[in-house]
């Protein structure tokens, strides 16, 4: 939850002076591994962050998206406004996820 709280947190000031600090952000996150732990809202607000500040990282957007349809309940364990976000920020980023898409 930490990780995704600083990446909301820094995207919510709009500023997009540090793509260093999200491209170290996503590595950090690939590397744990740990995205099937993540709940939905902290899902959404990485996906979300990443797309605000304008930082696209592939890899960390496909990991989310298994991460998502990897779920118990896949798309149903989301909030309407949740699933939105999510999608707005994979359509918005120009990130090809046809599985979520076709859910």
């Amino acid at each position: 939850q930490e990780i995704s709280n600083i990446c909301w947190a820094y995207a919510k000031t709009e500023s997009t002076s540090h793509p260093q600090l999200f491209q170290s952000l996503a590595d950090y996150i690939l590397s744990r591994d740990n995205l099937y732990k993540f709940y939905p809202q902290e899902l959404v607000n990485t996906a979300w962050s990443f797309e605000k500040v304008g930082h696209y990282h592939p890899g960390l957007f496909d990991r989310i998206a298994h991460a998502i349809l990897a779920r118990n309940r896949g798309l149903d364990d989301f909030k309407p406004q949740e699933l939105s976000n999510v999608l707005l920020a994979f359509a918005k980023s120009d990130h090809p996820c046809p599985p979520i898409f076709r859910k």
